[in-house]
């Protein structure tokens, strides 16, 4: 039975509407208190008294939901969630409680939630304050700087396949190279306009490794495309000659992104 349903149910049977009991504690912090009074409620919450190891302390590495969000607690144990979006979710909310501190879950409403989230976004210092576009294109400088560059046109049939063929090889390769050679997966020019392609998987792969946490696919190229950067699939079929299938799933990334004053942000302000 939903609770929606069961406020209105009189356990009693008289006929009175019955207020459902809250999982919240009986007061709530305002907007602008000092950290503490954050740390209190919560604390409260979820039954943290000096004996239980409080929470006394946050971090936050950005301001958008896929930006990690961390508690600190008094013995220095670190609650972290990796996006910190999953907050405003009940389950997403109450599991890493569970599996990192112990703490029996509660029936929480998605409202319930919400305002615990803005609880622990409001205690937690800000660590980072990346603009998006600018931790982009950090990502793609870092990127550039690890990654051969290669020229090309695609409306040369036979000089295209090649470059894709060249480009599953040098991506099976990196697969199974040793941490000391260098990587031959490759950037490619489109010599007819400029605009860069980057394999997907590749690029994919080394944002995570930067990142703190996991992300998504949809994250990403939720990310990327807020970058103007598009999505595009190359291929090429096998022949009657013996030339195999190819195909590669790209980046396209602007000939003239990123603009200079973005650039400048992203390694002033977070560092290359």
């Amino acid at each position: 039975m939903s609770d929606e349903l069961d406020d209105l149910l009189d356990a009693a049977g008289n006929g009175k509407p019955r207020r459902r009991k809250t999982k919240l504690p009986s007061w709530s912090p305002e907007e602008g208190d000092p950290a503490g009074r954050y740390a209190m409620w919560l604390n409260e919450l979820w039954g943290l008294d000096d004996k239980r190891d409080p929470i006394v302390a946050g971090e936050r590495y950005g301001k958008h939901g896929d930006a990690a969000i961390v508690l600190v607690r008094r013995s220095g144990q670190r609650v972290r969630w990796t996006h910190q979006s999953t907050l405003t979710k009940p389950a997403g909310l109450q599991a890493v409680l569970m599996s990192e501190c112990g703490i029996k879950p509660k029936n929480l409403s998605g409202h319930d939630a919400m305002l615990i989230a803005w609880a622990i976004t409001q205690l937690a210092d800000l660590r980072a304050d990346v603009d998006p576009l600018e931790e982009v294109a950090l990502w793609w400088l870092h990127y550039v700087d690890t990654r051969p560059t290669r020229h090309a046109d695609p409306d040369d049939n036979e000089g295209w396949r090649v470059l894709l063929a060249e480009w599953q090889a040098a991506r099976s390769y990196d697969e199974i190279r040793g941490k000391e050679e260098p990587r031959r997966t490759f950037i490619v020019v489109d010599d007819r306009d400029g605009v860069r392609y980057v394999r997907r998987e590749d690029f994919g792969e080394h944002v995570r490794g930067m990142v703190k946490g996991s992300m998504s696919w949809q994250t990403l190229n939720s990310r990327l495309a807020e970058a103007a950067w598009q999505q595009t699939r190359f291929q090429r079929r096998a022949t009657a000659g013996g030339a195999p299938y190819v195909e590669a799933r790209l980046y396209v990334v602007p000939n003239d992104w990123p603009e200079p004053e973005v650039a400048e942000a992203a390694t002033t302000k977070v560092g290359t």
